[in-house]
């Protein structure tokens, strides 16, 4: 860690310090219990992870990290091996998200403020070549603008992708839909093989990479298609627009706890009901860690170090 990076997490911890307590001590629970709160793969909800757990840490919880995807942690909340889920996008696992509520394995703690949109992105030059983007029926139209001679730079021709789609009879015909995260992959699957799209999943082998694709497509004004997500920090660099698919919408961005929770620990869980995080406080933490190079854990400090007035009203 470098000493801007060490200054910002003894300021933040400085921070922390000085939130108050709003309740009393006989509502936190079994404080000796360990709160275990799921890392996923992308970066918004790993900061997100970060600052409720400092949080929680500040009040006396004994709090602790475990990576795991996303669908995974419904299972393991309705089992009690996991705690809470501080973002958790329902446009992906509504289905699965009403199964393990309704056996009662997991509890709803409200909403962020922030509203999340996720689905098949195109770049400007993308709807410049084809006019009736965003309908998604101009995909099909205009499939050869995206092929990899026509869309892309040099971080695309260096080596191989690992192709998801199983079909390879038409791969040399078919463009690259850029993917990263294991639940962007199983989504962008589903809506290639549904609405039979000219298209193949290709796997990224970083998020790094992908953003580095992207920047190369803009540089060179190509057209290009990626599975995107906001809020996000791309949507004020680069200019570009979700593919409108049937059914497509916003969806707000949950939060949701383990069963065992509000009982275990309840003072937890009404500071997890309180928080909210907006589109521009997600943006930023995405920022933090993909342009500004923190670790998440950094970013979480100084997000804190910058808001202590919206974290306090959390406590209270």
């Amino acid at each position: 860690m470098n000493i801007k990076s060490f200054l910002r997490s003894v300021i933040a911890l400085s921070v922390l310090a000085n939130f108050s307590f709003a309740e009393t001590t006989a509502n936190l629970g079994n404080i000796e219990k360990e709160i275990t709160i799921p890392l996923h793969s992308w970066h918004s909800q790993q900061v997100a992870s970060y600052i409720v757990g400092s949080i929680l840490k500040q009040q006396g919880y004994n709090v602790s990290y475990v990576d795991s995807t996303a669908e995974n942690t419904l299972q393991k909340m309705a089992s009690g091996e996991h705690t809470l889920e501080i973002e958790s996008w329902s446009v992906l696992y509504s289905e699965q998200i009403s199964n393990v509520m309704d056996r009662g394995g997991v509890v709803d703690a409200g909403s962020h403020q922030a509203v999340g949109e996720e689905g098949i992105w195109v770049s400007q030059a993308a709807i410049k070549q084809c006019k009736n983007l965003p309908n998604w029926r101009a995909l099909n139209k205009c499939y050869l603008s995206f092929s990899e001679n026509n869309a892309g730079g040099k971080s695309r021709r260096q080596r191989p992708h690992k192709s998801i789609t199983p079909n390879l009879t038409n791969l040399l015909n078919q463009p690259p839909l850029y993917t990263f995260t294991p639940e962007w992959q199983s989504a962008s699957s589903n809506i290639i093989s549904k609405l039979n799209l000219r298209f193949r999943e290709v796997q990224m082998g970083s998020h790094q990479e992908l953003l580095e694709t992207l920047e190369a497509a803009y540089q060179e004004n190509k057209p290009i298609a990626i599975y995107n997500w906001h809020p996000s920090w791309t949507a004020a660099k680069y200019n570009g627009q979700f593919v409108q698919f049937p059914g497509h919408k916003k969806s707000p961005i949950n939060k949701l706890a383990s069963h065992k929770m509000p009982h275990d620990w309840p003072f937890a869980y009404y500071i997890l009901r309180n928080i909210s995080f907006s589109n521009i406080d997600i943006a930023y933490m995405t920022k933090f860690v993909e342009i500004d190079q923190m670790s998440p854990q950094e970013a979480a400090d100084y997000w804190i170090e910058t808001n202590q007035d919206k974290c306090q009203s959390w406590l209270s």
